[in-house]
């Protein structure tokens, strides 16, 4: 028997990946993880099948249910942002048992464009991981490219771009283009991030492990609407739970088998700056709005000293005094 199903539309909805281009390793957090039989084994076997631009893959030997396989296929799409050209439908066949024997994939590029198209997401991924510097802390690496991404790229007011290689080829998308591309981004720079999303909010942003500890990372909600050049926000970085909850944009809804429970950086030096923060050889340039100062500094503040001194402040359509 076969089945079609139409999987999502906007926001796709799942719960915590975290996941590698390798299909040898999932490094998925999912809770399905552990409730769906067989589950590592085929999400790999999917997620290879995607990645060679198979037609087809063959499920029969991991009993999968019928009640499974499209939370199974989501987890992989959300947890690949590489795999952007993978379409949103899924046909699979199915036993008298409700047991899947096989998928049939559907792509929105034919080969050569596909092809084409991986080409130009590499060359993308790779020429932001070649802007940061080499030796950053994982913290560093997650604000360098954080800022990189908002300060470069605007949010889609026309919610439109979903996917990672428009965003890269358009400079715009909507919050899940902006998940998938800095998870990409920091897996590169060997990390581990994933995507969660609020179906309460329509909403997805990011978790980040750093030294071994997830935060919540949020840069569509960093980046203003409508874009202001050189404007960045700091109010959702590498937070945890409960000061995710409590941003002027607070977070709710989400679900993931892992828990965000360090504040180990509420006192970092990103605090309160509404600039794009800048490494150039081990030392961040940020506008101090306190001082009203180019400032320098050590990652961790120390060494803080004033490049500039702003002697007027004038103002702008955004702001606020």
């Amino acid at each position: 028997m076969k089945k079609i199903l139409l999987l999502f539309s906007g926001i796709l909805t799942a719960f915590l990946l975290a996941v590698t281009a390798s299909a040898n390793e999932t490094h998925t957090v999912s809770p399905y993880r552990d409730l769906i039989r067989n589950y590592e084994e085929a999400f790999a076997v999917l997620y290879q099948a995607m990645a060679d631009g198979e037609k087809t893959a063959d499920l029969s030997e991991y009993k999968i249910n019928t009640k499974d396989i499209v939370q199974l296929y989501s987890d992989v799409i959300l947890a690949s942002p590489e795999l952007f050209y993978a379409d949103n439908t899924l046909s699979y066949f199915y036993d008298s048992r409700d047991i899947v024997t096989g998928v049939e994939f559907r792509y929105t590029m034919e080969p050569a464009k596909r092809e084409e198209a991986v080409r130009m997401y590499e060359r993308e991924v790779d020429y932001i991981v070649s802007l940061v510097e080499p030796g950053l802390s994982d913290a560093e690496k997650a604000l360098f490219v954080h800022d990189y991404l908002i300060a470069s790229y605007s949010y889609d007011t026309d919610i439109a771009i979903f996917d990672a290689l428009t965003l890269l080829r358009d400079r715009r998308g909507v919050c899940q283009a902006y998940s998938l591309v800095y998870m990409a981004v920091l897996r590169e720079l060997g990390m581990d991030a994933a995507m969660v999303t609020s179906d309460e909010m329509g909403h997805a942003w990011n978790l980040v492990e750093v030294d071994g500890v997830w935060y919540h990372v949020d840069l569509s909600f960093d980046d203003p609407s409508p874009d202001r050049m050189g404007y960045v926000l700091h109010e959702n970085f590498l937070l945890d739970d409960e000061s995710i909850k409590n941003t002027p944009t607070p977070h709710y809804g989400w679900k993931s088998a892992v828990r965000c429970l360090s504040a180990s950086f509420k006192k970092a030096i990103w605090h309160g700056v509404t600039s794009r923060m800048i490494c150039v050889d081990g030392q961040w340039y940020y506008i101090d709005p306190e001082e009203q100062s180019l400032a320098v500094s050590a990652f961790d503040g120390s060494g803080r000293s004033d490049v500039y001194r702003f002697r007027e402040r004038w103002r702008t359509p955004w702001s606020e005094n």
